[in-house]
């Protein structure tokens, strides 16, 4: 039995990596616009930036448009915004007011490829309800937050499509499903209430079901890198054993009969059947090269007795 040579064992090694790669496609997620504070609600001189990452986390390809009541606007300073200077490429809108409200996304210079819109409510009253501005995926979890502009509410209480959920500042939705994605509201004891803000839920395949639902899609969770490195390494280490095992218990054993002759341990050879071989070339020359001197032993066997006195 011949020991399996490294690059064997590399490209077991190779095949098994690729093998734990589920669902790492060549192609790059689409962009994203991105809203800090992640909210589709925002108060009156509150400050907000929007920036739109490119598959090489760059904004310089995009360019930021803006639907409010006036028309399209497009890039960073028609709306009311300056760039940021410690994140490339974010527009930073540091007092909101009521023009800042509409739709907002991303279209890219090539091709006309644009982003999902998202719909921005700049709010003059004194409370608003905090729900993701980008959709989120079933399966993750969702905190819902109501905040007040100057005091804080005794009794907040919030509400999904007019029905009356939970008490309190905060809601955690668990395992967020496509039934709930609706509009939500909070609303205090005394009447007042925030605008409603829609929560959109999208589906997911069932291989992104594997993901952990707090690692982010577009990097790989430790979880996986973690097994990349383990797995081959133990696959390498078992091979070593066995190989190791199998060379100390071929230099241990004694040696073993063959078809055509036997040698047992502390006894002489004995003479098995005799079988022809496979005859390569270099055999039949070397047999050729002592032919005659096959032949000159054969001649001085069979010599006779008064030949070899008259010799």
């Amino acid at each position: 039995m011949g020991v399996p040579s490294f690059t064997a064992v590399l490209v077991l090694v190779l095949v098994i990596t690729e093998a734990l790669q589920p669902g790492m496609s060549q192609e790059h997620p689409p962009a994203l616009l991105t809203i800090q504070p992640n909210s589709r609600q925002h108060f009156r001189l509150d400050q907000m930036s929007l920036w739109c990452p490119s598959q090489e986390g760059s904004s310089s390809e995009w360019t930021l448009k803006h639907l409010s009541r006036s028309g399209v606007q497009s890039g960073c300073l028609p709306a009311g915004g300056s760039v940021s200077t410690e994140r490339p490429g974010a527009c930073l809108i540091s007092s909101l007011f009521s023009g800042n409200s509409g739709l907002y996304w991303c279209e890219s210079g090539a091709g006309g490829v644009r982003t999902s819109s998202i719909n921005i409510t700049v709010v003059y009253g004194p409370m608003i309800i905090q729900c993701p501005a980008q959709p989120v995926a079933e399966g993750d979890w969702v905190i819902l937050r109501c905040h007040y502009w100057r005091r804080r509410g005794n009794a907040t209480a919030f509400y999904k499509d007019g029905v009356l959920l939970s008490n309190g500042t905060a809601m955690t939705i668990r395992n967020v499903t496509r039934a709930d994605q609706g509009l939500y509201m909070c609303a205090d004891s005394d009447g007042t209430a925030s605008p409603e803000s829609w929560l959109s839920v999208e589906s997911v395949s069932p291989t992104e079901l594997q993901l952990p639902s707090t690692f982010p899609t577009d990097a790989p969770s430790p979880a996986g890198s973690w097994l990349m490195v383990v797995v081959p390494c133990c696959i390498v280490g078992v091979f070593l054993i066995v190989t190791l095992s199998l060379l100390a218990h071929h230099r241990r054993s004694p040696l073993k009969c063959s078809p055509w002759s036997c040698c047992a341990t502390g006894g002489t050879p004995r003479e098995g059947p005799k079988r022809a071989g496979p005859q390569t070339q270099g055999d039949v020359t070397e047999i050729q090269w002592d032919l005659p001197w096959l032949e000159m032993e054969d001649t001085l066997l069979h010599r006779s007795p008064d030949e070899e006195q008259g010799a």
